[in-house]
């Protein structure tokens, strides 16, 4: 047998849920920090989109070889996607280099 007597809800409270940004004004802080937009590295010869690329700065005592390795990339394609001498592939400790997300065409002899 159901039982069909009304509810009622308590004095002063009302059938209204709580909203969510009633909940989180709580917890907000009054005012948050504005952040700069960070500018998207540049390639200074045009060649290549560094925005995707990863930055990584060169270590001590690391060369191009290592960082191709950690990063599993082709030592010639993170050479000329970042304009390092053929010849040398120096590079120095504190140099941002930038770490390309997708495979490079080096083209033959470059």
């Amino acid at each position: 047998m159901a039982d069909n007597t009304p509810t009622s809800t308590p004095a002063g409270s009302t059938s209204k849920p709580l909203t969510g940004s009633l909940l989180n004004s709580a917890t907000k802080p009054a005012s948050s920090p504005v952040m700069k937009p960070v500018e998207p590295a540049k390639d200074p010869k045009g060649m290549f989109d560094w925005s995707n690329a990863k930055p990584y700065v060169i270590g001590k005592d690391e060369s191009l070889f290592d960082v191709a390795q950690k990063f599993s990339v082709a030592l010639q394609q993170l050479r000329y996607f970042n304009h390092i001498n053929k010849a040398t592939m120096k590079v120095k400790e504190g140099q941002t280099i930038y770490i390309p997300n997708k495979p490079i065409e080096v083209p033959y002899g470059a």
